[in-house]
């Protein structure tokens, strides 16, 4: 089992390479255009960051951005109900995935890595705890009276 902080690093470029599918199938299912938008910009996002490390990292990315056929290949993402709060089920979805993205990071950012690699990942964490906090709103925005 491999371990040190590029293992870590790998771990947190596969996250983001998870991420950036999960929000293009939320972009996929969402209904309302705006949300949309909102959730393939996340997407966008996650891809860009996971190219960024593993170049810094001087990374093989067809090895490091690599994503499990399960994970690629898992269809729309599960919601509890086709009505109305259907919305509120795909924020929440995102906000734990976010969640454990952010975990990735802080446990990345506690290694021992070099300066530049450490400030690519700060501008990162900051952006992705930004993204989850604008969740966190919109959730707090959907939920029912």
């Amino acid at each position: 089992m491999e371990t040190g902080p590029f293992h870590l690093l790998k771990k947190l470029v596969q996250g983001c390479r998870e991420g950036e599918v999960y929000y293009a199938l939320a972009s996929r299912d969402a209904e309302d255009g705006d949300l949309r938008v909102f959730f393939r910009s996340y997407s966008l996002q996650r891809g860009r960051f996971a190219r960024e490390l593993a170049d810094a990292a001087g990374a093989d990315p067809r090895n490091w951005m690599a994503l499990d056929d399960r994970k690629r290949d898992r269809g729309p993402i599960p919601v509890r109900d086709d009505s109305p709060r259907r919305y509120s089920h795909l924020l929440a979805d995102c906000l734990r995935h976010d969640e454990v993205v952010v975990n990735l990071y802080e446990g990345v950012l506690a290694a021992d890595l070099p300066a530049g690699i450490r400030a690519i990942l700060g501008r990162q964490c900051m952006e992705v705890r930004s993204a989850r906090d604008r969740i966190r709103d919109l959730q707090s925005l959907a939920k029912p009276d």
